[in-house]
C-alpha cells in the first residue's frame, strides 16, 4: 500500500490490484465508521476520491 507504514502481504496484494470502483464500498464504510479520524487525515484528504 502506498499510504501506510504497515504491510500485510495478503491484504496489500489485494488492495494494490483493486480499482477505485472496487474500493468505493470499503472507503464508504470506513469513512462512516471512523469518520472522526479518517476524513480529517491529510492523506485521506489528498487522495479522495481516488482510492487506489
Amino acid at each position: 500500500m502506498k499510504n501506510t507504514d504497515i504491510y500485510d502481504s495478503n491484504l496489500n496484494t489485494v488492495l494494490d490490484k483493486a480499482s477505485n470502483e472496487d474500493l468505493d464500498p470499503l472507503v464508504e464504510y470506513l469513512s462512516k465508521k471512523f469518520s472522526c479520524d479518517l476524513v480529517v487525515d491529510k492523506v485521506y484528504k489528498e487522495s479522495s476520491p481516488n482510492h487506489s
